[in-house]
């Protein structure tokens, strides 16, 4: 077997912020960047969920767990670092929630149970702000945002396909601000009573679950885009931080306005950050409403930022607002064309390269999911819960279906094609076959095959590529396999558009090539042997593939390749390698690289070297200096893969001394996995430290479950406890359930979160009550079950029942 694709790096994916560990075979395929966590599970064909059930209409959508058995994890959660560590989590649906972290925590310090008028429409709440130690109450009155909740408000309708014309008016204290969609056509004051009346008035359709009314006591922050004001909602002492959070709003516009061709199609755009939001933004209609979450602090902001959330709910006025999918089985529409437009914008604002990698974590976000839990077409017509179709198929793989159409039309026809889908459908109600007639009709194209394979069918081809150089007829002959196995889902054959690179002497040749056949050779007539062979350098095409190359083509493109894909490709399949030429040149990329994306990926590789070889951890830990903390936390990575005494030294001082927390997370990580003695204490000690997210916790709480300590059990028991923090209850509840150690204490814990006030928690303890397998778990699942209100954790308790029936 010749060199496959290694795992590009643990911290820089969206899907695990705490470490990623090997990789998965399948078919004789590495699973490309998938971590070994995912291979527990055969991934079933289809989508689990159909079991005799027919297509529910627009009845659907909103949550996080997977269908049913398996937790999806969604996008704009906040839960996986946003762009500037590993990415952000995708949120399900037009509700946007997630199975893994906590946006804004509802009851913070221990606050009472939320009320079902709180999960059902618009509901009132107090909680404290996220502010560590502060005790003074906020109220936001917010809307629960989506499909399903939005129908407790007025008696909205399900269908998310446009509606009519809005006028609201709210009557509130005067001390309070109300926001909403449209136009604030007046602003009364009765004085007498100290109330306040804001009449706001929507001219244009939309559909009712973007409705919104927002109230609390903000600070406004205004701005503009062009013509268009911005208005930004902020609690008071906030103001820098919502600032540098709304900043990039107006480029934002500008980018989108060009690359859609249709201009912002609202008369403003409000964005208000409340407290107690279940999700980490919702596309209201010009009102958009986000968790005050986003807020950070500039220490905060060292390890991420909070763009990419910015950008895909500014995204969604297009897609999802401006022209909304027909009903939710076409909500790739929606969701996928949101999260494409995060690489949009931040290829306009960062350049090529870092909107490549963006591209490629999207990709790997849906690999795993696909690999891990089932497939299913894009256009899914049958589910029983709303949650099961917002997933990783529907936004990652949404948005690399939009590249791969862009890839395939070309820059400007796709621009043109978009164009023309929506000004032919503003303010009305879409389908893939609109999409599909507006880039046939722009191009002259027949587009069939591409709808077809991408969006009615499920997967992604899996290739081994070989190649031989014919000295006699001096050509290249290519031989590509397809080697998925199909399915009633999967195709036995995709249509593949890529892209041949070549250095033939000091020449570099880019050849169109197409394969369409299940096992095919394509013969390529050159003036000599080339030195350097790549098939699709640039990543355009979601694939898994297996290439060998010689040890000197690698090298080459570590080097040479102009395509920052490219090279993080080649610095990972040199991790298999372990010469002296390929250390020094795995240790120049990590240096030296002009994209971090690549030294990262040297990095990982090193690591992985030198956990064969000794002596290398004082050269890698000194290429953390001077670096991001995105390249530090791989650092952290290589240093935890290799272990040894002189890997632990440089691990406990990044744990004392930097101040990223996500890096100090990652070497506590690393030294959880080098198994030590003292381990154990040493991820103990730093319990008592405060981070944003309770990042730290997380992982200290990851590191206990490599360890397999019996001393962690009463710790997770105690930050199950009310009076923590969501964030590491809940990562703490997901610990027990991994430790695998069950006794009484653990399954009546277990089952008490089963009612638990925050439904990340409870859907957390359903899975690992799962998981150990306990005797009283299944009635009390059950029992949880008929009293759940939220259609996202009642999917996670029929997965967990599902998964009691299975064997070990």
């Amino acid at each position: 077997m010749g060199a496959v694709h290694r795992p590009i790096l643990p911290s820089s994916l969206v899907l695990d912020t705490r470490g990623w560990v090997g990789e998965i075979r399948r078919n004789g395929l590495a699973r490309s960047y998938l971590p070994s966590s995912f291979s527990r599970t055969a991934r079933r064909p289809g989508n689990p969920s159909l079991r005799s059930v027919s297509a529910l209409g627009p009845e659907s959508l909103e949550g996080s767990a997977a269908a049913p058995a398996r937790p999806r994890i969604p996008r704009e959660s906040l839960q996986g670092e946003p762009r500037g560590g590993p990415r952000s989590a995708r949120a399900p649906g037009p509700g946007h929630a997630d199975d893994r972290g906590d946006p804004g925590r509802s009851s913070r310090g221990g606050a009472g149970r939320r009320r079902a008028r709180d999960i059902q429409g618009l509901g009132q709440r107090k909680e404290s702000p996220p502010r560590i130690g502060s005790r003074e109450a906020h109220r936001h009155l917010a809307p629960a945002a989506g499909d399903r909740e939005a129908r407790h408000d007025r008696r909205l309708l399900l269908d998310p396909s446009p509606e009519g014309i809005l006028f609201r008016r709210a009557h509130r204290s005067g001390r309070y601000r109300a926001i909403s969609n449209g136009k604030l056509i007046s602003r009364r004051s009765n004085g007498r009573r100290r109330k306040v009346t804001y009449h706001w008035r929507q001219d244009t359709t939309h559909p009712a679950y973007l409705i919104s009314l927002v109230v609390g006591k903000f600070v406004e922050l205004k701005d503009r885009a062009g013509q268009v004001p911005l208005h930004g909602y902020v609690p008071r002492g906030r103001e820098a931080e919502g600032r540098e959070l709304f900043r990039k709003t107006p480029a934002m516009i500008a980018a989108f306005s060009k690359v859609f061709g249709y201009p912002y199609p609202y008369p403003k755009y409000a964005q208000s950050t409340v407290f107690d939001f279940t999700f980490g933004g919702m596309e209201n209609t010009g009102a958009t409403t986000l968790t005050v979450r986003a807020l950070q602090t500039p220490e905060e902001a060292i390890d991420q930022t909070y763009e990419t959330l910015i950008s895909h709910e500014l995204a969604h006025q297009w897609w999802g607002d401006l022209v909304t999918c027909r009903d939710w089985s076409e909500g790739w529409l929606n969701e996928g064309f949101a999260t494409y437009s995060e690489v949009v914008f931040w290829e306009a604002e960062h350049g090529r390269d870092e909107a490549d990698f963006a591209r490629l974590e999207q990709m790997c976000s849906y690999l795993v999911e696909d690999n891990g839990d089932y497939r299913r077409p894009l256009v899914e017509t049958a589910y029983r819960y709303p949650s099961e179709i917002f997933d990783r198929h529907l936004y990652e793989k949404g948005a690399c279906v939009v590249h791969m159409l862009r890839a395939t039309l070309g820059d400007a026809v796709w621009r043109r094609g978009l164009k023309r889908y929506l000004e032919r459908h503003a303010f009305g109600g879409v389908e893939t076959g609109d999409l599909k007639r507006a880039c046939e009709e722009v191009s002259g194209r027949n587009l069939t095959w591409f709808f077809d394979q991408w969006a009615h069918q499920g997967g992604h081809p899996e290739l081994k590529v070989a190649r031989e150089w014919d000295a006699n007829a001096r050509a290249l002959l290519l031989t590509i396999e397809q080697v998925q196995e199909p399915d009633s889902v999967t195709p036995a054959v995709f249509h593949i558009p890529m892209v041949l690179e070549l250095k033939v002497g000091d020449r570099r040749l880019r050849l169109p090539i197409e394969a369409k056949q299940r096992k095919e050779t394509i013969r390529i007539p050159l003036p000599q042997k080339p030195r350097y062979v790549a098939l699709d350098p640039e990543h355009d095409m979601m694939k898994l593939m297996e290439f060998p190359r010689s040890e000197e083509e690698l090298l080459y493109g570590l080097q040479e390749s102009s395509f920052s894909l490219e090279r993080v490709r080649c610095a990972r399949e040199l991790a298999t390698r372990g010469d002296p030429p390929v250390v020094e040149a795995l240790f120049r990329a990590a240096r030296g690289d002009r994209f971090w994306g690549v030294r990262i990926a040297a990095l990982a590789s090193l690591g992985e070297i030198g956990a064969r070889r000794a002596g290398m951890a004082d050269r890698i830990a000194e290429l953390g200096k001077g670096q991001k903390p995105r390249v530090r936390r791989a650092v952290a990575w290589a240093l935890g893969w290799m272990g040894g005494e002189e890997a632990i030294r440089h691990l406990r001082k990044m744990v004392s001394t930097d101040p990223s927390k996500f890096t100090a997370g990652m070497a506590l990580l690393g030294i959880a996995r080098s198994k030590r003695e003292e381990a154990f204490d040493l991820l103990r000690a730093e319990l008592a430290r405060e981070s944003h997210r309770d990042i730290l916790r997380q992982h200290i709480f990851d590191g206990f479950v490599i360890l397999k300590d019996p001393r962690a059990v009463p710790i997770l028991l105690d930050y199950t406890r009310p009076e923590h923090r969501n964030e590491a209850r809940e990562a703490a509840t997901k610990a027990l359930g991994k430790l695998g150690i069950l006794d009484e204490k653990v399954e009546s814990r277990l089952i008490e979160l089963l009612r638990d006030p925050w439904f990340r928690v409870r859907s957390a303890a359903a899975r690992s009550l799962a998981k150990l397998k306990a005797p009283r778990a299944e009635g009390a699942i059950r029992e949880a079950l008929q009293g759940e209100p939220m259609d996202t954790v009642q999917s996670a308790f029929e997965g967990a029942l599902d998964d009691l029936k299975a064997p070990r």
